[in-house]
């Protein structure tokens, strides 16, 4: 039987609202490389 590893991507929010994520992630990548971050972003 062949096994399939599986992945799925949505990016564009059509099955979940994938905004908060990608702001927290780049609110995130900012603080590290020591940026000040906008409060609405996170």
């Amino acid at each position: 039987m062949v096994s399939h590893d599986t992945k799925l991507l949505d990016l564009d929010g059509a099955l979940i609202d994938s905004q908060p994520g990608i702001l927290a992630s780049c609110g995130a990548a900012l603080r590290a490389l020591g940026h000040d971050t906008d409060p609405v972003i996170g």
